[in-house]
């Protein structure tokens, strides 16, 4: 296991521009990119594109508004004035049909963001899709299990993002069923790949 680029780019004082375009921007480099097939069929895709959001929106907003199926990734591009003066979003599901029942949902106007009901013109396939994920065993949940003394936020946070750059949905702690000396920690992510399983390798590593 190696920390991931952007933290050794960190350290190092590197600081990359954005290319000046009038599109939305994202990470060409990427794994993630590099399993994205351009134009691929609605009947396939599994990444839905969503445009207009409010400017301070969160990945766990996002994530809050789905409940059709498991999430690969949220990754949310900052508006490129003026063409694009709002945040987007790009959702890969892990299967297809995550995908396609939360398309149904926005479209029969049943879901609400921060009071408003989102506009089924603002969702819709993305250009760049992705086939079902092929590890459906992964998540972008991790459990962390150990003694109590060692099992608080600030050290696996510190920890965390030495390994790391990662969005973080939620953390929090829970008994240990059948030992009381220790507890669990779940840690949510934006993704399951370079966040969640980088962090999985990083603990196991150790």
């Amino acid at each position: 296991f190696n920390v991931s680029r952007m933290v050794r780019e960190e350290r190092a004082g590197i600081v990359r521009s954005p290319t000046e375009n009038r599109r939305y921007l994202s990470n060409s480099h990427s794994r993630a990119a590099a399993r994205t097939i351009e134009d691929l069929h609605p009947s396939l895709n599994c990444v839905l594109f969503w445009k207009d959001l409010p400017g301070d929106i969160t990945e766990k907003e996002i994530i809050d508004q789905i409940d059709t199926g498991a999430v690969f990734s949220v990754h949310i591009r900052p508006g490129v004035p003026p063409l694009h003066p709002f945040p987007a979003a790009n959702i890969a599901f892990m299967r297809h049909d995550g995908a396609t029942a939360f398309l149904s949902k926005v479209r029969d106007n049943s879901l609400w963001l921060r009071g408003a009901q989102i506009d089924s013109a603002n969702v819709t396939w993305n250009q760049h899709g992705q086939l079902d994920y092929e590890n459906q065993d992964r998540s972008r949940v991790i459990e962390i299990k150990g003694p109590k003394k060692f099992m608080n936020w600030p050290v696996w946070d510190d920890f965390m993002k030495s390994c790391t750059k990662y969005q973080l949905c939620y953390h929090r702690f829970r008994p240990c069923p059948d030992d009381d000396y220790q507890r669990i920690l779940e840690v949510a992510f934006a993704r399951v790949d370079a966040q969640a399983e980088a962090i999985y390798y990083a603990i196991r590593k150790q």
